[in-house]
């Protein structure tokens, strides 16, 4: 006996699941697009070290640590575009120290 494929019996269900595996591809692409965009924005020239870092904790959900000798600032650094010396003036800045924005 040879079976039909359902999408031949009913072909309204094969078109419904098309639709749908479209219309997720074209989510997990905006997702990805949008994942780029942060990912370029906090390390955007036009930023200050201030934007970036803040930018750089809302992505990752994590705050700045506070220890100067953390070994996430060098991550940071580079997820940021910055040098080292600018993540820790942000971290002095932030505890009240004389480093500027």
């Amino acid at each position: 006996m040879h079976y039909k494929p359902v999408e031949d019996l009913f072909p309204s269900t094969a078109y419904a699941a098309q639709e749908r595996r479209a219309a997720a591809e074209r989510e997990s692409e905006e997702r990805a697009a949008l994942r780029q965009s942060r990912i370029e924005r906090q390390s955007s020239p036009q930023l200050s070290v201030l934007e970036r870092v803040d930018h750089w904790e809302r992505f990752h959900g994590v705050r700045l640590p506070i220890d100067p000798r953390h070994p996430l600032l060098s991550v940071i650094a580079t997820d940021t575009a910055l040098a080292i010396e600018d993540i820790r003036a942000e971290q002095a800045r932030r505890k009240g120290g004389t480093a500027s924005p």
